[in-house]
């Protein structure tokens, strides 16, 4: 799964008119063809202020049931395509949440090996303890 927003001309029913509007974050996972793509397919969904309005779906999931978008109109938008990953007790974690070494470029290239026990890439339970020892250490340490 990959965070991102959904933005796009989206019907506003108050005004009954169009705007365009970025929607907050949602976990949609990759499509299957292992490039870690999204697709972006729409729907007719109902007639909305002279226009047809469409549901949108990214990689298949519907993410605002009650949106209507014109078509074409929508796009998907990966948050922090390229932060580094690790595999820490078989879990995704990005690099920066403690300081690991960030061994897969994406959560999606993350995500493929941590689902196999991270293909040997794994942090070691003695150097997982190492950063714990090592972070409560410098928790209070005025480094600047």
């Amino acid at each position: 799964m990959a965070l991102g927003k959904l933005t796009g001309i989206v019907g506003v029913g108050s005004t009954q008119t169009y705007e365009y509007r970025e929607f907050g974050e949602f976990d949609v996972a990759p499509n299957s063809s292992g490039e870690g793509e999204y697709e972006i397919t729409y729907e007719y969904w109902t007639y909305f202020a002279g226009q047809n309005a469409y549901r949108v779906y990214v990689n298949g999931q519907l993410l605002l049931p009650d949106a209507g978008f014109q078509l074409n109109s929508a796009n998907w938008v990966l948050s922090n395509p390229n932060v580094p990953y690790d595999c820490i007790n078989g879990a995704c974690r990005p690099s920066s949440e403690y300081n690991t070494p960030g061994l897969y470029p994406s959560l999606s290239a993350c995500e493929v090996a941590c689902g196999t026990g991270c293909s040997g890439k794994c942090i070691s339970n003695k150097d997982w303890l190492t950063i714990q020892s090592l972070a409560s250490h410098l928790k209070h340490k005025n480094c600047s």
